[in-house]
């Protein structure tokens, strides 16, 4: 442009020297060139707006259009000015956190003791109750002393029961087996159930140990005898079974109008692990004694040997068996040691191989399992049976009654010829009804002469009572059954013959609790 000296400068010389000025511009770095305003009419060229410190484009420069009025002169271009002497140098150990002893450019200070302020805890909000689940605090507090007695009784359990020491019973005999598990929840729902009290009902339940050669005493207290005119007052014993839960929705099936046997009595006992029915009915022109026994557990219904020994060489009358048992309900069983057949089983173990005779297995749930002499097998096959279905004892004599709900008949000759079995004589022998419920029978012939039974119709009476399986056992003058440790039945020549075992029902109640 011929007419940048119109307006009293050059603006080449000016952009010259700017650009000569640019490079010694050290401190800030170069800015990009702002980009060019649209051209547009104006009277006057004015110079570039450009940024001081913008470098000198590479490229020509576009000159835009002079604005209306005349642009600012430009600033001065910035220059580094040396530092002054007295500047302050960064230094970085002065911004460098340390221990003010170790510090050398403040003084140390003492250190100053200030008791630490003690302040209240604010307290916490309440949570919000539901007043229809409020436990109020003597519950809670009782749950809370539950909780802990139940930890203490299982720590208890736990020491004495992990490694119990097995008791001797007899030389042949081992040791019982035994459900740690089912013990423990016996212990704890006792536990619950008497630290509860009667803020809540839990009943309880009792199991004895299978290696026990007794049982707990039951409450004389509960023993009570009424009059065959009486029988309807038995319906309140049985009541007051079903309330204790015991009979679990089964029927039983004493009938107070029955044709009773004249010269008897009805004989009772009930807690809540046992009911007993005693009675004497005169079916056929026999007179046949009944026990109706139901069970709270499977370890109610036990064995006793002589001397608590299998193989002993002594005998006991049945009675004298019965008291040191504390049975609730005795009976003679199989009269083992008279002879040398049959599979014994005691205390889980088996005892005696020979399979003559049919045999009565009673497992730790106290159910029925018969097999007959041709069933039973090699002696390894009897132990597998043994441990397969946790039997706890046997019987053997037979044979087998009734099985799985049918009438068995006996024909031809069974196992030598024991028991004179097409024969009139007294009977005694066991059925199972369901779960834990069984019916004792003996025949006797009575004071006023009345017939005795072969053993078909010993079975035809049993099974009219509707029990589900049934096995004899050794009948004649060993035929009895007893309660509170006396003869109900009428012996043979009114005289007990002593025996080497009976089975027996007890209570599960503890004696401490009696009462």
């Amino acid at each position: 442009m011929s007419d940048n000296t119109d307006y009293g400068f050059d603006l080449d010389s000016i952009l010259a020297e700017f650009s000569s000025d640019s490079g010694t511009q050290d401190t800030e770095p170069p800015k990009p060139a702002r980009p060019a305003r649209p051209v547009e009419p104006v009277k006057a060229p004015a110079p570039d707006p450009v940024s001081a410190s913008a470098p000198r484009p590479t490229q020509p420069v576009r000159r835009a259009a002079e604005p209306a009025h005349p642009a600012a002169p430009a600033p001065a271009p910035v220059r580094t000015e040396p530092k002054k002497a007295n500047a302050r140098e960064f230094d970085p150990e002065f911004f460098r956190h340390s221990p003010e002893a170790e510090n050398p450019r403040r003084p140390q200070k003492a250190a100053v003791h200030r008791a630490p302020v003690m302040r209240e805890p604010e307290p916490e909000p309440e949570p919000e109750l539901d007043e229809e689940n409020i436990v109020s605090l003597p519950v809670r507090t009782l749950l809370g002393a539950l909780s802990l007695l139940l930890a203490v009784v299982l720590l208890l359990f736990v020491s004495l029961n992990v490694h119990p020491g097995s008791e001797a019973v007899g030389a042949s005999a081992g040791s019982a087996k035994s459900d740690l598990v089912g013990r423990l929840n016996v212990y704890m729902n006792n536990a619950a159930s008497d630290a509860l009290g009667e803020l809540a009902y839990i009943k309880k339940q009792y199991t004895i140990d299978y290696s026990a050669t007794s049982a707990p005493k039951p409450d004389e207290s509960r023993f009570v005898t009424y009059s065959i005119d009486e029988a309807d007052k038995v319906i309140d014993v049985i009541e007051q079974a079903r309330t204790f839960g015991l009979l679990d929705g089964q029927d039983v099936i004493f009938d107070p109008s029955v044709e009773f046997y004249w010269d008897s009595d009805i004989r009772c006992y009930c807690d809540e692990t046992i009911l007993a029915i005693c009675w004497k009915e005169k079916i056929n022109d026999r007179v046949c004694s009944f026990v109706e026994v139901k069970l709270a557990d499977g370890s109610q219904i036990r064995r006793k040997l002589v001397n608590d020994t299998f193989g002993s060489n002594e005998k006991a009358v049945a009675s004298e068996l019965s008291r040191s048992a504390n049975a609730v309900i005795a009976m003679n069983a199989d009269y083992y040691k008279y002879r040398d057949l049959g599979v014994c089983v005691y205390q889980g173990q088996l005892c005696r191989y020979e399979t003559s005779c049919d045999v009565l297995f009673i497992d730790s749930n106290g159910d029925f399992r018969m097999l007959s002499a041709s069933e039973l097998g090699s002696r390894e096959d009897v132990e597998q049976y043994i441990a397969d279905n946790n039997i706890q004892f046997s019987m053997s004599f037979g044979p087998i009654l009734v099985r799985d709900g049918e009438l068995q008949q006996l024909t031809g000759s069974y196992a030598g010829g024991i028991g004179e079995m097409y024969e009139q004589y007294s009977r005694s022998g066991i059925g199972q009804y369901d779960k834990l419920h069984y019916l004792v029978m003996t025949v006797n012939h009575s004071q006023d002469g009345t017939p005795r039974a072969t053993v078909n119709q010993f079975a035809e009476i049993i099974y009219g009572k509707g029990v589900q399986n049934a096995y004899n056992f050794d009948g004649g003058q060993t035929s009895e059954v007893l309660i509170n440790n006396e003869r109900y039945n009428y012996v043979d020549w009114d005289n007990e013959r002593e025996v080497s075992d009976i089975l027996y029902f007890a209570t599960a109640i503890p004696e401490q609790e009696v009462g």
